[in-house]
């Protein structure tokens, strides 16, 4: 797509139940969001994540691996899902994230992807 660049938009924020999401209309606000970046060309992909209660965060220490199971008592912003998007700027992906729910909610990460190769 030209000059566009790709950028993941990640969701953080704090900790919810799932089922009030879709009470709240939280669900619908993200399924329309995606639709008309569908339509207008800019949605590559992305998804919701299950809770953090479901994960696991995985270091490696001294040649050991140390896993840790969820959820993760120390963090108040949790990753909660992400969309990749391709737009022409980062003014463009800025304004996009915008309108993300999460911002309301807690944050959205921006970054362009690297694209190597």
């Amino acid at each position: 797509r030209g000059d566009h660049v790709k950028y993941m938009l990640m969701f953080c924020d704090q900790p919810h139940d799932a089922d009030s999401d879709f009470d709240d209309g939280l669900v619908a606000r993200y399924v329309a969001l995606q639709e008309e970046a569908e339509r207008n060309g800019t949605f590559v992909t992305g998804a919701p994540l299950q809770s953090a209660g479901t994960g696991a965060r995985v270091r490696v220490a001294e040649g050991e691996t140390v896993v840790t199971d969820g959820p993760f008592a120390e963090a108040t912003d949790l990753l909660s899902g992400f969309f990749i998007i391709d737009v022409p700027s980062r003014k463009d992906a800025i304004a996009f994230a915008a309108r993300v729910p999460a911002a309301e909610r807690g944050v959205v990460e921006v970054r362009p992807i690297w694209e190597h190769g």
